[in-house]
């Protein structure tokens, strides 16, 4: 599972958490998981209406139920790093018969769901904004492998990567009697209706709009014969989205992408950031999907001794590749001219790694955790893409390693 990872501080996380906040209208108190509570349905069902439910990075093994009134629910890391497994004994999500003007679910990995309806997901008669959520790898033996939405439910759909999901109808998406869903900037990809009923989206008896999302085959993979509403607006494409490295759980896209630049940047609702913390607009265009491109550092695998993991830079073609790690963190960085410093000299280490690939723009390092890193202790890596003479030069995001 891949490790922590923080983008620029804990502002940054603020900054999440003020944007849900004002999708929902909510102003509550803030219940932290696993801080306040060991488990994310534990804080649920300790809440109060406008609450706002923070959860630190970790995988949790939970089916969740939501509470009728207005919830926000939020990472504090995104998705790659806060996991909800539905363990195969359950939906990963249910939420109905919601009240108010509606809830958020933003920033995590909807995963190993089961069910007959909605095995990620499943919404009924509730309001709901889902945005910058992985969801991967759920079943529903009937419809809705990756979501649900039926009985006068309103969902946002809007910067989320659906893939790999399956049910007998509407393999990512089914829209079911009543309900109304506006999808956006989104990505289906390689899910699956065994009778060929609406692979990545099917239209029940609701209203689903679907525009500038990257949908496999296209609008001819959404069935809509049940005398529900499809409407297939501006910007949607049938291209393959790209991904850095889809078969181990790598949902970021590449520089070369046709998602990228080509989600809607007035669309209802678009998350300030994205998937792992990193601005959602860039150069004012955004990306469709729950990774916005942008030069960014993150790594794969588990901080281990004696252990390799993944060190990966996402950055422009032909670019060098500097590393540097450090035992120390500044909160607030140190301004330079390639942008914020956050890890304090003196550095532990300090060195060219190589440069980025000449088409896709990023590089995978292969190293050892070092033998001598004890189980608790703390380091802190980031990288500077491109020579120090460079005007494009830049440092990435930091990333802790936390050693277990």
């Amino acid at each position: 599972m891949n490790i922590g990872e923080r983008r620029f501080s804990r502002h940054c996380v603020a900054a999440l958490v003020a944007a849900a906040l004002l999708v929902s209208g909510a102003f509550g108190a803030t219940i932290i998981v696993p801080d306040n509570y060991s488990t994310i349905q534990e804080a649920l069902d300790a809440s109060n209406p406008i609450d706002t439910i923070l959860v630190r990075p970790g995988i949790y093994n939970e089916n969740l139920v939501f509470p009728s009134w207005d919830i926000v629910l939020i990472s504090e890391m995104g998705a790659m790093k806060t996991i909800i497994d539905g363990m195969s004994s359950g939906r990963v999500v249910t939420f109905t018969n919601g009240t108010g003007v509606g809830s958020v679910l933003s920033g995590f990995t909807l995963t190993n769901g089961t069910s007959t309806y909605g095995g990620g997901l499943y919404l009924d008669d509730a309001i709901l904004t889902l945005e910058n959520n992985l969801i991967v790898g759920n079943t529903a033996s009937l419809y809705g492998g990756g979501v649900r939405c039926e009985d006068f439910a309103t969902l946002i759909l809007v910067n989320n990567t659906i893939v790999n999901n399956q049910a007998e109808f509407g393999g990512g998406f089914y829209g079911g009697e009543d309900s109304i869903s506006t999808i956006v900037n989104s990505i289906f990809w390689n899910n699956s209706a065994p009778q060929n009923q609406g692979h990545e989206i099917y239209v029940g008896l609701g209203t689903v709009d679907v525009s500038y999302c990257d949908v496999e085959g296209g609008q001819a993979e959404v069935s809509d014969t049940s005398g529900g509403t499809l409407v297939w607006g501006s910007g949607n494409i049938d291209a393959n989205p790209e991904f850095i490295a889809a078969a181990i759980g790598d949902f970021h896209i590449e520089l070369d992408s046709p998602c990228r630049d080509a989600g809607n940047i007035g669309a209802v609702h678009v998350p300030v950031l994205d998937f792992e913390g990193d601005p959602r607009i860039a150069d004012d265009f955004v990306d469709m999907g729950a990774h916005e491109y942008h030069i960014h550092l993150y790594c794969r695998g588990d901080i281990i001794p004696s252990t390799p993991i993944d060190i990966m830079v996402v950055g422009l073609p032909v670019k060098p590749i500097s590393l540097l790690l450090s035992d120390q963190y500044l909160d607030p960085p140190m301004p330079t001219l390639f942008g914020d410093l956050y890890l304090a000299p003196p550095f532990l280490y300090e060195g060219f790694i190589g440069k980025t690939h000449s088409i896709d723009g990023w590089r995978k390092l292969t190293v050892t955790v070092p033998a001598q890193w004890q189980l608790g202790d703390t380091y802190y890596i980031q990288a500077r893409v491109g020579a120090w003479y460079d005007l494009e030069a830049a440092l990435t995001n930091p990333v802790i390693l936390s050693v277990k």
